[in-house]
């Protein structure tokens, strides 16, 4: 099975392999990256580690119910009028206890989308952070990169150099031979370099 990366508490941490993962005791909203992925992905999204989340139960999100209290009607001389009054005050609790409800459901309601918001606005955070790294990564590599560049395109210039001149013991046809080949080559250093330049600069603009 192909190691896999997290990305948790602000830092990437990895090769994992399946053991490792289930001790880092990750949750469905860890990011997760492996072999063959473009791009991180949420912990959830990988069939293989749904087991991972099994014995973990979701939240239980279940708005209080209120039962109204009975009222206790004695007969008595004026028991319709009891009765009546019972009635009303059954209908005023029934009514009370379903605001309530209602209430606490949109409550509920409020409360997951400003959390969903937030984690919402931490993922982006965290996507963001990631391709700052990269970029910065993928900077220092060009400029290293460029520097042993430039210095393979001086000897490339010197080797032309050589090649034009007529010290060398050679016919015509081979000198000739020679210093196109040496042209190619620092043409195509030449090229390599505005390459590596373009690239840079790209990267320092979205910096």
């Amino acid at each position: 099975m192909k190691p896999y990366f997290i990305y948790i508490d602000g830092q990437q941490v990895g090769p994992l392999n399946f053991d490792e993962l289930r001790e880092r005791k990750i949750n469905r909203e860890t990011l997760v990256w492996m072999e063959g992925k473009a791009d991180w992905q949420k912990a959830d999204t990988f069939e293989e580690l749904q087991e991972l989340f099994k014995k973990i139960p979701p939240p239980v999100n279940v708005a209080p119910i209120l039962t109204p209290p009975t009222v206790e009607i004695t007969q008595t001389p004026n028991y319709n009028e009891h009765k009546a009054t019972g009635n009303r005050m059954k209908k005023v609790f029934i009514g009370i206890g379903l605001a309530v409800l209602i209430l606490a459901g949109l409550s509920a309601f409020a409360t997951y989308q400003h959390d969903e918001e937030i984690r919402n606005q931490e993922f982006e955070m965290r996507i963001a952070e990631q391709d700052r790294q990269i970029r910065e990564q993928r900077i220092a590599e060009i400029n290293k990169e460029l520097a042993e560049s430039y210095q393979t395109l001086d000897k490339a210039k010197a080797q032309l150099h050589d090649a034009t001149a007529f010290k060398l013991l050679r016919t015509s046809d081979e000198r000739h031979q020679q210093i196109t080949e040496a042209e190619k080559v620092v043409k195509s250093w030449e090229e390599h370099i505005t390459v590596l330049e373009t690239e840079l600069q790209t990267l320092k603009v979205q910096y």
